[in-house]
């Protein structure tokens, strides 16, 4: 547990290096306007005023952080960041259904370490979000095998629900759902 929390620790640090000291650049932008709509009038629109409904739930965090700590790249990535490193606490949770522990911590730092996991946890943009929901839907998944409580299940839909609003991506993920069923051979898991 000690070599997880290292993992963790290690890989928030490289989240949150130099965080703000790049300026927003790509579709960081598109997120940034409706977002400082959100602050400075209530709704998430365009300046054509359009509303934006990508990823709303991003769009409520970065404002949230954008009035807790001022307008500035920084806070525009910081639920980025945070999602970043809970992602990896989530993989954790994900590969304990199929590998050994020793395995699990090398998956675990991979999803830690790896660049592009690293820049979407840097990027005020969906990806992040997507890949975590999609993630912790498959820990529930799993959980649910496991123990057969359907309070896992439910959590599960629920969170790919959530994370098809951040990208409508995740709705391939829904077949995952049929795993435990298939593997067990259980047709009342299956239907389930």
């Amino acid at each position: 547990s000690w070599i997880l929390a290292c993992i963790v620790l290690a890989g928030a640090i490289v989240r949150f290096w130099g965080l703000g000291y790049v300026g927003l650049h790509g579709d960081e932008k598109t997120m940034a306007l409706p977002v400082m709509s959100l602050v400075n009038q209530g709704l998430p629109l365009m300046p054509s005023g359009m509303f934006y409904p990508r990823a709303v739930a991003q769009l409520y965090l970065m404002a949230a952080s954008v009035m807790a700590f001022g307008q500035s790249e920084w806070s525009l990535r910081l639920p980025s960041a945070l999602c970043g490193v809970l992602l990896i606490v989530v993989a954790w949770q994900v590969g304990k259904r199929y590998l050994t522990p020793l395995w699990n911590l090398s998956l675990t730092a991979a999803v830690a370490f790896l660049p592009n996991f690293i820049d979407d946890a840097q990027t005020a943009r969906m990806y992040v979000f997507l890949v975590t929901f999609v993630a912790a839907y498959m820990a529930l998944i799993f959980a649910w095998e496991r123990t057969n409580r359907i309070g896992y299940l439910v959590g599960a839909v629920l969170t790919l629900i959530v994370g098809m609003q951040f990208h409508t991506l995740a709705i391939f993920a829904a077949f995952l759902v049929f795993l435990p069923g298939l593997v067990q051979g259980d047709t009342r898991k299956f239907w389930a």
